[in-house]
């Protein structure tokens, strides 16, 4: 069981950061598309992916923790630019 839970951390992360993907493209081509998100929405997902890394650390899953970093710089990014 205690096997299963890292393997599923990763796995959920790695869509995650498939997902993001897409989104970093966007936002390479055209930053001013990020303006029209919601800064609530925006800093609440930016604090909740904050969360899940610290946990990455304490449990030791650096796999999901590094396919992590994008997810936290695309969001980073969206909350700073939704506020302008």
């Amino acid at each position: 069981m205690s096997d299963l839970v890292p393997l599923l951390f990763n796995l959920g992360t790695f869509f995650c950061f498939l997902a993001t993907l897409p989104l970093i493209l966007v936002l390479w081509k055209d930053r001013k598309s990020l303006r029209g998100l919601s800064f609530f929405g925006s800093l609440t997902t930016l604090l909740g992916v904050s969360c899940f890394m610290i946990a990455y650390i304490l449990l030791k899953i650096w796999i999901s923790f590094c396919l992590e970093i994008p997810v936290f710089v695309f969001w980073l990014l969206a909350t700073i630019y939704s506020r302008r």
